[in-house]
């Protein structure tokens, strides 16, 4: 828990970036996109461990799920996904199948992260 709440704390420090490397990925340079991939994979590697400690009775399906639904609510916004295509093998094989998985069933994802929390959104640049 420790680990995630240091990763939220990442994206506190810097919340412009990880609003534009949501939603506006390609417009970051090479050094903010480095950046945002650098928040990011933090939330699928506490997938992995999450799903470790289920396969030996420590954890709770509903836990793993809730873990889950925040990698993949990242994952259904634009930055998200072009992290996820090009570094998902570099992921561990629990927390990949899993993904991949989840995003088969179109009809069981949750909402992109920009949908349900708006904050999660650019402010417009100021006139």
């Amino acid at each position: 828990m420790n680990s995630f709440q240091a990763n939220l704390d990442r994206i506190a420090r810097e919340p412009r970036l990880w609003q534009k490397g949501l939603l506006e990925f390609e417009s970051l340079s090479n050094e903010d996109q480095l950046k945002f991939q650098m928040v990011f994979n933090p939330f699928v590697n506490h997938l992995e461990q999450t799903l470790r400690m289920l396969a030996r009775g420590l954890e709770t399906q509903d836990n793993v799920d809730i873990y889950g639904d925040i990698c993949l609510a990242i994952l259904r916004e634009p930055g998200g996904r072009k992290v996820w295509d090009h570094t998902k093998p570099l992921f561990f094989p629990l927390s990949r199948a899993y993904i991949e998985r989840r995003l088969a069933d179109e009809a069981g994802l949750p909402p992109p992260a920009s949908e349900g929390m708006p904050w999660h959104v650019p402010d417009p640049p100021a006139a």
